[in-house]
């Protein structure tokens, strides 16, 4: 097993470790009191998602498409960095969480 393999390893892990917290935290939220309608919805959120998604995938959990092959070399940095952006982005999202709720400046 190399390093690259590794880091792929560590980033799967991190963004479910991320899924898992967020599902988690997401189970004492309320119920929103006023929604848009369902147009507005499907053209500001899940539009630009399902072009995200075509952009992106599907692929090999993204790796391989044609938008991130042009972009991102397949090379040792950039895994250790998109590792280290993962793992920061989970840890501010858990800050914030606990800030948020003990009402900490």
């Amino acid at each position: 097993m190399t390093i690259e393999d590794i880091l792929k390893k560590g980033i799967d892990l991190a963004w479910y470790t991320l899924l898992v917290y967020w599902l988690w935290n997401a189970r004492g939220n309320k119920v929103a009191i006023r929604t848009e309608g369902w147009m507005v919805q499907a053209l500001l959120y899940w539009a630009p998602l399902v072009v995200a998604f075509l952009l992106l995938g599907p692929g090999d959990w993204f790796r391989h498409t044609w938008l991130r092959e042009g972009i991102v070399p397949h090379t040792v940095p950039f895994f250790a960095l998109a590792f280290v952006l993962v793992v920061s982005g989970a840890a501010v999202a858990r800050r914030r969480s606990f800030l948020a709720c003990c009402d900490c400046p």
